[in-house]
């Protein structure tokens, strides 16, 4: 079995030359539960990256940086589009896994390998919503923010010809507003626009949508974990619905200071960390 740095890449997406607090703690985090694996900063072309490659040094991490287009950074939806891009994939050909570990996340285990030898095609947190009597009800899984991806899936998925909106919803658009341009809109989407987003990269939704919904919907053999495993790879949402001692804590968490932070104080203590 290859040695566990060249199962997995860990992905850290960056715009920032010097980090906050917080986001200090949870890269300084990641590389100590991680470091076996081998790091890449993924930045915009212009980004000091000196502050990155000292943190790394301090926790003698192996850290590679890969530059992609200023654009991809500018905005969420460029991040989107990077998230969705062959390109992206293909700089980690060499790699089985990518894990995607965003600037507020936390690594509280070292079960990397665990997770890669699942086998999915991604995991992430599952996303809920909460009714009026407080009953969580499952949506998907899952979020982006940190998630494990199989690479050779991705780039297979980015590659194959499929619809990212069915012929048939869109035929129904046009029944429920007859016009010229709803047909114009219509023909184009179920021709060259709807069906090469590979190439045009035009979905518009959060990328994270993208590879939980959409790809496992129109490609079947795309694996996605099931939501009580995936809740043990990863919690965003409703965390205190899941979690009642240490004994209970994810590999990870997604989005600590954004939901209910006064819970996860009670694992997360960053304040120490990054000092």
């Amino acid at each position: 079995m290859p040695k566990p740095s060249f199962v997995c890449a860990i992905v850290i997406p960056t715009y920032k030359a010097i980090l906050e607090n917080a986001e200090l703690s949870s890269i300084s985090q990641s590389f100590k539960k991680l470091s076996n694996f081998h790091f890449y900063i993924v930045c915009p072309y212009h980004l000091d990256v000196a502050f990155y490659e000292l943190l790394a040094k301090k926790f003698k991490v192996s850290l590679k940086i890969i530059r992609f287009n200023n654009k991809y950074f500018s905005s969420v939806m460029g991040y989107n589009q990077l998230l969705i891009s062959i390109n992206f994939f293909k700089k980690f050909i060499d790699y089985k896994f990518i894990l995607i570990c965003q600037l507020d996340v936390w690594i509280f285990k070292s079960d990397l390998v665990h997770w890669c030898n699942k086998n999915y095609d991604y995991i992430g947190a599952p996303w809920f919503h909460k009714m009026e009597d407080n009953q969580l009800v499952f949506n998907a899984v899952g979020n982006g923010g940190l998630s494990l991806r199989n690479v050779a899936s991705h780039i297979k998925v980015l590659k194959s010809f499929s619809f990212i909106t069915k012929p048939g919803y869109l035929i129904y658009l046009l029944k429920s507003n007859p016009s010229i341009k709803r047909l114009i809109d219509v023909i184009i989407g179920v021709t060259f626009k709807n069906n090469t987003y590979y190439l045009l990269n035009n979905f518009q939704e959060n990328e994270d949508m993208f590879w939980s919904i959409i790809a496992r919907r129109n490609f079947p053999w795309f694996e996605i974990a099931p939501k009580e495993l995936a809740l043990k790879f990863s919690i965003e949402m409703y965390p205190s619905s899941f979690i009642k001692t240490e004994d209970d804590l994810p590999f990870g968490c997604h989005a600590w200071l954004k939901y209910e932070p006064y819970f996860w104080k009670k694992f997360i203590n960053y304040d120490i960390i990054a000092k």
